[in-house]
């Protein structure tokens, strides 16, 4: 435990002195304030709900942006090395990210919702998808830490991770049969489950995008469990390269 409050004191107190990323974190809840007063006037039927699920995922990434780039940070001033002799095995470090930065994450989410003010169909689905969601951010993170060695590199591997986002795009487009190419991504099964969970079954038979023929469930479970493989995959990596 005493290693574990170490690292969070050295996290947070990384953050707070860095107003970049300060910056960084209060930029997701101005994208959800803006976009609140200007998705009224989009003349697009259902908009609300299409742009809800983005909210979510931006703070994902932001927040995920704003940890890596304190991994970066960290391998920049060497204070990386304090990971070599923390009693913190592979397994508890990933669980601390997960568990840290998730958790932090998912807090900046649902007040990101609340900022934006559309109201879930189904709430206690939509919980359970921003939980899963937020899963994203410390892989986000650990893919900054640990394929960017400066800031340089990071904003560009940022770039990449931020424009992937574009690929949900395909899901106005591509016919419910081809999803299938999207499959792999795991904000696609977020966007889509978060999208059904917003607009509920009196709205879902309106909206231009068809969810997959699974339960809202799986939307939840998929990326869960990608998103943990990939943790601990990225995690054993973190530890090679510091």
């Amino acid at each position: 435990m005493r290693a574990f409050a170490a690292l969070l004191r050295k996290d947070f107190r990384g953050i707070y002195r860095d107003g970049f990323l300060v910056a960084m974190t209060v930029y997701s809840l101005v994208i959800a304030a803006v976009s609140r007063a200007i998705v009224g006037w989009v003349p697009v039927a259902h908009v609300d709900l299409y742009v809800a699920p983005f909210i979510i995922l931006t703070s994902t990434a932001l927040i995920g942006l704003v940890f890596g780039f304190g991994l970066i940070e960290e391998r920049e001033t060497r204070t990386s090395l304090l990971m070599r002799v923390l009693p913190v095995s592979p397994a508890a470090l990933a669980t601390y990210w997960t568990v840290v930065v998730g958790g932090l994450c998912l807090a900046v989410s649902l007040i990101c919702a609340l900022i934006y003010g559309v109201r879930p169909a189904r709430m206690a689905p939509f919980l359970v998808l921003c939980a899963s969601a937020a899963l994203g951010a410390p892989v986000v993170m650990l893919l900054l830490g640990t394929l960017a060695s400066n800031k340089i590199e990071g904003l560009a591997v940022g770039k990449v991770i931020s424009g992937s986002s574009l690929l949900l795009a395909a899901v106005f487009v591509l016919p419910p049969q081809w999803h299938v190419i999207l499959s792999w991504y795991p904000w696609y099964w977020i966007y889509l489950g978060l999208l059904e969970a917003y607009a509920g079954p009196d709205r879902a038979g309106a909206l231009t995008v068809t969810p997959l023929p699974v339960p809202l469930l799986a939307y939840a479970v998929v990326p869960c469990v990608v998103s943990a493989v990939v943790i601990v995959l990225l995690v054993r990596r973190y530890r090679r390269v510091i």
